[in-house]
């Protein structure tokens, strides 16, 4: 990535969170940034285009905390609950901005969408990997069911707090079965 596209991904970042994705312009960014409207053209082919790498990056860091959970030594109920928790706390950082929903799932922004569901993929077969062990192959996939709640769209500003309490009795009722 260069360090322009940095650059205006970083006044992307600030803008959509405190307006949303439908209220931020190109021209609003390219201001923030201090690039020329044709300059955020010239690395990113559309708005879309622009958000969607935006959401990749979120994305990433929140696959990140997960895999780095998941690669820890020690139990693997014990991996799957700081790798989960992991992954909430990053999903409700970015959705307690105002507008940072929008950043993870958003219905009116594909290449949002296209980023939240290669997320859904990647995480899968980072689960499917860590449970290999005690697991048949569909399991990963039940498991990343069982926590849908705990990411967007359920997760949102409003529910953060009552989820991040039932989040210790979901684990134990869901991750039993690795505990042996």
């Amino acid at each position: 990535m260069s360090d322009r596209q940095r650059i205006i991904l970083q006044a992307a970042l600030r803008l959509v969170r405190s307006y949303g994705t439908h209220k931020t312009t190109v021209a609003d960014i390219a201001r923030e940034a201090h690039v020329g409207v044709g300059t955020v053209y010239l690395e990113f082919t559309s708005k879309d285009a622009l958000f969607g790498a935006l959401s990749r990056q979120v994305h990433a860091r929140v696959l990140a905390l997960v895999e780095q959970e998941l690669q820890r030594r020690g139990r693997l109920a014990l991996r799957l609950r700081r790798a989960f928790d992991a992954r909430f706390e990053a999903f409700a950082a970015t959705t307690e901005a105002r507008h940072g929903l929008d950043l993870v799932h958003c219905a009116r922004c594909a290449s949002i969408g296209k980023a939240h569901a290669a997320f859904l993929e990647r995480e899968q077969a980072l689960l499917a990997a860590a449970i290999a062990e005690k697991s048949g192959g569909g399991l990963a996939a039940a498991l990343q069911r069982a926590y849908i709640a705990f990411v967007p769209p359920l997760l949102t500003r409003t529910n953060i707090a009552s989820l991040r309490e039932a989040l210790p009795a979901h684990h134990d009722l869901v991750l039993a079965r690795f505990d042996a």
